[in-house]
């Protein structure tokens, strides 16, 4: 009996771990065509050549990473002083500590998008370098009416 209880033990010990890999793969591959998805619609809007396909993506990809890493600085910030005002221990220091974070993040966010245009500037026409910033306003919208369609199809309906 013992060595039964042991065996099934193991066994369901171990489901989470054959769980993990294809929950990263599935993320993974739900990254990968969101990035195919977003790939196509600015290439089509913006009207890139392969020629400029091949030298943008990659200063694009880079853009994207460095405004990804300020994102997650910027909410971290304001985690840490959530944290502290939840457990009631947030000072005036703490606060002003965080305005200033936030100030300095979009000062690095304004400093970073500058040093991106100039690489796109060596690449892009100023027209399809404006285009690029309504197509990526554009694809966000679009993200959003996708979810707010899902969120109405997973509502319960009244009648």
């Amino acid at each position: 009996m013992k060595k039964c209880l042991l065996c099934l033990l193991i066994v369901f010990l171990s489901v989470p771990g054959f769980a993990q890999p294809r929950e990263d793969a599935q993320r993974k591959a739900g990254r990968e065509a969101f990035e195919a998805k977003r790939k196509e619609f600015i290439t089509k809007a913006v009207g890139l050549t392969r020629e400029e396909s091949q030298r943008f993506w990659p200063v694009y990809d880079e853009l994207s990473m460095k405004r990804w890493t300020l994102h997650i600085e910027q909410r971290n910030a304001f985690f840490n002083l959530n944290k502290k005002e939840r457990e009631g221990d947030a000072t005036p220091q703490d606060y002003k500590k965080a305005n200033d974070a936030q100030i300095e993040l979009e000062i690095k966010k304004a400093q970073t998008e500058k040093i991106y245009y100039n690489k796109l500037e060596k690449i892009l026409s100023p027209e399809k370098i404006s285009k690029l910033y309504e197509a990526e306003n554009n694809f966000q919208n679009e993200l959003l009416k996708q979810v707010e369609r899902r969120g109405r199809e997973d509502r319960p309906r009244r009648d």
